[in-house]
């Protein structure tokens, strides 16, 4: 597995993953799953390093991505109702 695809789509999700509603969330990750790839070639990362990174799994591991952003979100909500 490419060490490099692994960093890049770590720091990716990072930057571009946010909660969505969960009618929306396959939508959302085809979505980033082509603008990762865009982005990873663009970075000079070929497809079957990304793919290979991901067990070439792309759609699963933005849905994975998008439950640990909801998750967050949601842990995050009880300390906003506190302090509001």
């Amino acid at each position: 597995m490419s060490g490099r695809a692994r960093e890049f789509l770590e720091k990716w999700k990072s930057e571009h993953v946010e909660p969505v509603a969960n009618g929306k969330r396959l939508q959302e990750a085809t979505r980033l799953v082509l603008k990762c790839r865009d982005d990873a070639t663009c970075a000079g990362i070929p497809p079957h390093e990304l793919r290979t990174a991901v067990q070439n799994d792309m759609i699963r591991n933005m849905l994975a991505a998008l439950d640990a952003a909801a998750h967050l979100r949601d842990e995050a909500e009880p300390e906003l109702l506190l302090t509001a």
